[in-house]
This record gives C-alpha cells, structure tokens and sequence, in this order.
C-alpha cells in the first residue's frame, strides 16, 4: 500500500487523519475517511511496542516554551529518568520530528510519546518538541531556527533536569532528517551522536526543490558534508529498509565508506529483551 503512495500524498493524509483526530467530530467523521488515511493515524498514533522496566515511573514535563516564537503550539515536552536527582547528569536525546504544520502538535503522538519515555527509563533525558517544518513548504531555515532553540534551551537548563550538555543526541524521523545537518559541520561538539531513521539525507531530490533555493538545499542534505570534512561529523546510525523508495533518503553506503568508531567514554549495550 505504502509503495503506491508519494511520499507527499502519505504526509498529507497523516496530516489530515490527525487533525480530525484531535477534532471533537472525530467519531462522526472518520467513518468518511479512505482505508489508507485511517490506517495512517492508527500507526502514528499507537505506543512504540518496545517496552522498559519503569517507563512508568519517568516523569514529563509538559508544554514548556522553549523558543520566542508566538505559534502557542511550538512547545517542548522532557522525559526525566526515575531518580534523577540521585543519579547525577544524564546524556540528552534529543527527537526532531518529519514536516508537519504546528497545529498537528507532532510531540504529542503516541510514537513520541513512547520513545520519550523509554529513553528517559534507559537513564537518558528525553526531548520532544513540535518545530515549523512544513515539509515540503518552504520551512528549513524556520526549523531550523527551532531546533536551534530547542538545543538551546536545554543547554541553559541543563542543571533543572539534571541533563549533560555535553553529551547530547539528536534522532530525526522522515523529513527531519535535514535538521541532522546543524551537527555537521563541528559547529556543536556537545552533541556526540546522530540517529537517522528514515530521514531525508539529500533534499535537492526532494520536493523542496519547489519551494527552496539550492544553497539551501544544500545546506540542509547531510549527504553533502562528507564531500567536506567527514571527520567532523558525529557517529551516526541510519535506519533503513529494503523497500525504502525515496529519492531523498540515499543508499547507506556513501556513509559506511565513512564510519570509524565511536568516541572514547562512549558504551553502548544491546537490550536483553
């Protein structure tokens, strides 16, 4: 179902479905809604099925400000691990969402939600934040912008949430991925890893194409920082699948010809459930 479909007309359903899901005539409403918009918003909206021992004990912080923007719903949620006050500063994940318009409120869906809290049980300080990104509108500098701030502000409170400013992660979905390029160039040290999961690597064969110029095409395609200086750019873990068709989300191998291994005091652990 999913091939069938532009990655464009699958935004714009998600979009829809939402929106009429936070209606109060949803009941009334989705009964008119296509087979594929309905099962959009089921899968969007449901938890992540992978669970942890005390997500239930994290505590959220909602709907803090964390930009100067007047859009009432750019506004941040902060996952804090059970005890933190007793466990000293935590390394921050930092989850930056696809093009989606503000009034969707993308921190709050359930997939969020749930990777909020399971990093924040695994001991991590857990961020989601809703941003301007429009995709495929012209929006990359204004999410820009915002992911910025969100850094930012977390930076400035770090000693609130007990968070580590820096050791600091920043995981992308879909059209966040251009974001990922903020971290590339060695401009920000603090943050020490990168996640790409199902993210656009290179815009220029995107539809921004339609709405942005090319030096900020450019600017925002990851891809483009290995013609640089790869050794500035963080580890970085790109998830991909088989049937991933996107122009805009390149083969891995460009990136593996790249890799090395991961800073020295970094461990990682593989869960055992």
């Amino acid at each position: 179902m999913f091939r069938e479909l532009t990655m464009r007309h699958l935004i714009c359903v998600l979009l829809l479905f939402v929106t009429i899901t936070l209606s109060k005539q949803a009941a009334r409403s989705q009964g008119n809604l296509p087979p594929e918009v309905r099962e959009m918003a089921r899968k969007v909206m449901m938890p992540v099925v992978y669970q942890v021992p005390r997500m239930d004990k994290v505590k959220v912080v909602q709907n803090l400000k964390y930009t100067k923007s007047d859009d009432p719903n750019v506004l941040m949620d902060i996952y804090l691990p059970p005890d933190t006050a007793a466990r000293g500063k935590h390394p921050v994940v930092m989850f930056i969402h696809g093009g989606a318009k503000t009034e969707y409120t993308p921190k709050d869906w359930g997939m969020y939600m749930s990777w909020g809290r399971i990093v924040a049980a695994s001991g991590f300080v857990g961020v989601t934040f809703t941003h301007r990104l429009k995709y495929p509108d012209k929006s990359l500098e204004l999410a820009a912008q915002d992911v910025r701030a969100a850094i930012d502000y977390l930076r400035d409170n770090a000693d609130k949430y007990n968070a580590d400013p820096d050791r600091m992660c920043l995981a992308t979905y879909s059209a966040g991925g251009p974001m990922l390029s903020l971290a590339m160039g060695g401009e920000m040290p603090f943050v020490r890893c990168l996640i790409a999961f199902y993210s656009f690597m290179d815009v220029r064969q995107s539809d921004y194409r339609k709405t942005e110029d090319a030096e900020t095409l450019k600017v925002f395609s990851p891809i483009t920082y290995l013609d640089k200086d790869p050794s500035r750019i963080p580890p970085i873990f790109i998830a991909r699948a088989g049937r991933d068709e996107a122009r805009a989300r390149p083969p891995c191998a460009p990136w593996s010809r790249h890799s090395r291994p991961p800073p020295r005091g970094w461990s990682s652990s593989t869960p055992s459930r």
